[in-house]
């Protein structure tokens, strides 16, 4: 990709959804209930304008004074996803089931419109590998610590994993695969979508997941002040189970303490 390429500015919806940070590559299913959202989707759908999924910055000082009000648009943060949106299906309501395949990272510009829904000018900052043999190390660091963290059960993992994500070392596609099971909170994941190389991001990611796995190992050690606080939340199986006496969860969601 060239640079005018990677500059490129185009027009975008914008949804921002709480605890929700939008990477290149991943898929999301969204009920639409809001009249004025569904004529956002609508409308990208008649214009093919892709729609972004960002987060909102529920702690600025405008979205605190706008919090607990109907109908606000929240400020979103500036690097978010962006891709197609299709109507999967319309309920007799009128709320609507739409799926957003995110394709491309990009940074906000001028803001287009607020009302009912948002519109911004944004310019493409695609995700990119710069070092290809550390991407290849951090992709061998996050198998081994997938296999380390879940023992038995990473072999239900590696078969969500398709062959071709193995075969390529495709570091992008692993984390996304890595992203369903091993889960950090939506200030984490911002920080990681700000960073435009994948290998940085990845060993990001890879750090918090030794982190976790020494917690395993020394439960009764307490943990240093700036250190991310991880612990097992309650979340869908990352298999199906194998019969109906199998009830265990194995997504871990990693929440930290302080925000740094």
């Amino acid at each position: 990709m060239t640079d005018s390429e990677r500059d490129e500015e185009i027009s975008v919806a914008v949804f921002t959804v709480p605890d929700m940070v939008a990477f290149e590559g991943q898929h999301h299913l969204l009920h639409i209930v809001e009249a004025r959202y569904r004529k956002m989707v609508e409308y990208c759908v008649d214009k093919q304008i892709p729609l972004g999924l960002a987060l909102p910055k529920v702690e600025s000082e405008q979205n605190l004074k706008l919090a607990g009000r109907d109908n606000v648009v929240y400020e979103p943060e500036s690097i978010f996803g962006v891709g197609p949106v299709t109507i999967v299906k319309s309920m007799d309501d009128g709320r609507m089931l739409v799926a957003i395949s995110v394709n491309q990272r990009v940074e906000i510009g001028h803001q287009l419109q607020s009302v009912p829904y948002l519109m911004y000018r944004a310019v493409k900052k695609p995700s990119r590998v710069e070092n290809k043999i550390l991407a290849d190390f951090t992709f061998d660091r996050l198998r081994k610590l997938s296999r380390d963290i879940l023992g038995d059960k990473y072999v239900h993992f590696e078969k969500r994993v398709a062959e071709s994500i193995w075969e390529s070392q495709d570091l992008t596609a692993l984390m996304i695969r890595i992203m369903e099971w091993f889960r950090l909170d939506s200030k984490e994941l911002q920080r990681l979508l700000n960073e435009p190389i994948i290998e940085n991001r990845a060993s990001r990611y890879a750090d918090v997941m030794e982190f976790y796995l020494r917690q395993l190992s020394q439960e009764d050690t307490p943990s240093q002040p700036d250190e991310p606080q991880a612990k097992v939340t309650p979340r869908e199986p990352i298999h199906e189970p194998e019969s109906d006496n199998e009830t265990e969860d194995n997504v871990i969601q990693v929440n930290f303490g302080k925000a740094r």
